[in-house]
Parts: C-alpha cells; sequence; structure tokens
C-alpha cells in the first residue's frame, strides 16, 4: 500500500525533479521507504537546485559589474 502511494508521489513531479525520481526509484526500496523520508530527499534535491540556481545569479551579476568596471 506504502509503494503505491510513494509511486503516486514520484509520478506527479514535474520534468524539474525527473533525476532525483529515478534515483529514488532505482536506489531505495519503495516497500520499506515512509512518505516522510522521501519527502525529505525531494526537499534536499529542491534545496540543492535552488543553490545553484543562487549561484548562477549571482555569478551573471558579479560578470555585468566586472564588464563595467
Amino acid at each position: 500500500m506504502i509503494k503505491e502511494l510513494l509511486k503516486k508521489i514520484l509520478v506527479s513531479f514535474t520534468r524539474k525533479y525527473d533525476s532525483i525520481v529515478a534515483a529514488i526509484e532505482q536506489s531505495k526500496d519503495l516497500t520499506i521507504m515512509s512518505v516522510a523520508k522521501l519527502i525529505s530527499f525531494l526537499e534536499i534535491h529542491d534545496k540543492r537546485l535552488s543553490s545553484y540556481e543562487e549561484d548562477f545569479i549571482e555569478s551573471v551579476f558579479q560578470s555585468k559589474l566586472n564588464i563595467r568596471s
């Protein structure tokens, strides 16, 4: 029952999460994983993606400042 719930949750995500969904499906045992643990993995991935985006934006601004100087 939990496995079916986890699979429903995983297929509901957008393409942005394809890599983490595939990694979870391949490396984790969904029969023993809790919903809380799944959410934890997804939150960690989301924070990592956000930090990459912030780093990219910061580097773009820094590049523009360097060009103008």
